[in-house]
């Protein structure tokens, strides 16, 4: 955090305007303390005069209201505030997930030309009796215990594979607890969204500011571990923030791995067992390669 003496500088500087958002919506902050954090959206201020009647003024249509305030938070004190889900999670085959947001336009053709399969049922299928010949007995008759013999298939051995079964999630899930990040947390929240600190990692990695990326990946990692998978976490949100990195970051960062999609992707592997049947996690994976290859590499491990 700035040393308090360096207030002076940063209040007594003149004001840089930001039309933020598609409504343009006009938001001030001091150009001292842009400067100290990024370079970039300082010279974009001085260089974008819309008009000589509004110097020191630029537009930021790529960029919502909420993230922008999210910025200007760490701007004046270096820790921004997690802010709370605005409304619940909605799940439907073309509708929005997370905060309202529309997946994407090409689903409802592609579950158009997806063939219809029957839901695969949780329940074991009841033991069959078999004659000793191998052949099944018929329902109608009386059984017979000298001749039937029962078909053991809900044994010892069903336990212990599934055991083995959740074994590598387990382990997925306790490395992706222990990864470590820089710096300081963001404040937390009850019921947090989840999906604002990607946003704010793409602004900051966009307009390189100083120290904001590494907040806003700590402050993922800490609400994601927080919210145990499949019961918090809704499927919903977790696709909605895949779909999200995986469409705003590019694969490598000043050649080195996307970290927010390293992030996100560790996430879904400890998680896509329960998202198989989604309809939407079935369509990002035909529709995008690169994320579908990640996670089986992540898989893998």
């Amino acid at each position: 955090m700035a040393k308090p003496t360096d207030f002076r500088d940063v209040v007594c500087s003149p004001p840089f305007n930001f039309l933020v958002g598609k409504d343009r919506i006009r938001m001030s902050i001091h150009a001292d303390a842009v400067k100290r954090v990024s370079g970039p959206l300082y010279a974009l201020a001085n260089d974008s005069q819309l008009s000589e009647s509004d110097p020191r003024t630029a537009a930021l249509e790529d960029v919502d209201e909420d993230t922008f305030v999210g910025f200007c938070q760490y701007v004046y004190t270096r820790r921004y505030a997690t802010p709370e889900i605005k409304s619940p999670d909605v799940s439907g085959e073309n509708g929005p997930g997370e905060n309202g947001y529309k997946f994407h336009a090409g689903l409802e053709e592609f579950l158009a030309t997806r063939p219809v399969v029957a839901p695969h049922s949780p329940f074991k299928s009841p033991p069959r009796r078999t004659t000793k010949g191998g052949r099944e007995r018929d329902r109608n008759t009386s059984p017979s215990y000298e001749e039937d013999e029962i078909d053991e298939r809900d044994d010892p051995a069903d336990k212990s594979s599934d055991a083995a079964h959740y074994a590598p999630i387990h382990r997925r899930w306790e490395r992706f607890k222990a990864l470590v990040f820089i710096g300081e947390a963001a404040s937390s929240a009850a019921k947090p969204d989840i999906m604002f600190h990607s946003k704010l990692f793409c602004f900051a990695a966009k307009y390189k500011i100083e120290g904001l990326p590494d907040q806003c990946l700590k402050s993922l990692h800490r609400d994601l571990c927080n919210s145990p998978v499949n019961q918090v976490t809704s499927p919903s949100r977790i696709i909605d923030l895949v779909y999200f990195a995986y469409t705003n970051t590019e694969r490598t960062e000043m050649f080195k791995r996307s970290s927010l999609r390293d992030l996100v992707i560790r996430f879904l592997s400890c998680s896509a067992r329960g998202l198989t049947t989604d309809e939407r996690f079935r369509f990002i994976l035909e529709s995008n390669g690169m994320m579908a290859s990640d996670l089986v590499a992540e898989l893998l491990k």
